[in-house]
């Protein structure tokens, strides 16, 4: 699997190991809430900061920004 962000995989490890610690501990039980670690917050951080971009431009251009007329 090719991620659309390039970093993306290394930013959910903590999340992962924090819902399977989870999930372990609440018998597979997706409906219990699942505490997340400090670390696991630093990555969810990070994408609310990343996921906008990719390589440097947004993803989805805003309504108010146009294509470029290609010549």
């Amino acid at each position: 699997m090719i991620p659309a962000i390039g970093e993306a995989l290394l930013h959910v490890r903590y999340i992962q190991r924090d819902l399977a610690v989870a999930l372990r501990q609440q018998h597979q039980n997706w409906e219990k809430p699942c505490q997340l670690s400090a670390m696991s917050w630093k990555e969810l951080n990070w994408w609310l900061a990343q996921a906008p971009l990719l390589n440097g431009l947004p993803i989805i251009m805003k309504k108010e920004e146009k294509t470029p007329d290609i010549v």
